[in-house]
C-alpha cells in the first residue's frame, strides 16, 4: 500500500510499532486491511472493536474511528491489488463486505477514491 500511495505523489511513512494506524499518508492516518475474494466475487473484512494481542494472551479495544482517518481495504488477486476501497473511518463497521463488480455495493463511491489525499504535486 505504501508503494501505491507513493505512486500517487504523496509522502508515506510507516507508523511506529504499537501505533494505532499502519501508515501516515501526509498527515492522514491510514489503517490497511487485506481481503481476498470469496465465491461470488465479494470480499469481507472483520474489524472487531475488541482484538486479541499477539498469541491471544489478552484482549484490547480498538477504536477504528479514533485511531485512523482512512480505512484502506485492499482486495488481492494472488499477490496483485485488484480492488481498493478507501473509506473514511466514520464508515467503520465490525464487518465490511464489498462487491467490486456490483453497482449496488454501498461502498462503491469509495472504490479508488483519492479525494482525501493530501495535496502535493507529483514529480514530473
Amino acid at each position: 500500500m505504501a508503494d501505491y500511495f507513493t505512486g500517487q505523489g504523496v509522502t508515506v511513512a510507516f507508523a511506529k510499532p504499537g501505533a494505532p494506524a499502519d501508515l501516515h499518508v501526509g498527515d492522514v492516518r491510514v489503517e490497511v486491511k487485506v481481503m481476498t475474494p470469496r465465491a461470488g466475487g465479494s470480499a469481507q473484512v472483520k474489524l472487531p472493536a475488541l482484538r486479541g494481542s499477539n498469541h491471544n494472551q489478552y484482549q484490547y479495544s480498538k477504536d477504528y474511528r479514533r485511531d485512523a482517518d482512512i480505512l484502506a481495504l485492499a482486495v488481492l488477486s494472488g499477490e496483485a491489488l485488484s480492488h481498493l476501497y478507501l473509506l473514511p473511518s466514520a464508515y467503520w463497521k465490525p464487518t465490511i463486505t464489498v462487491h467490486p463488480d456490483s453497482s449496488f455495493c454501498p461502498f462503491r463511491p469509495f472504490q479508488n477514491w483519492l479525494g482525501w489525499l493530501p495535496t502535493q504535486s507529483k514529480a514530473v
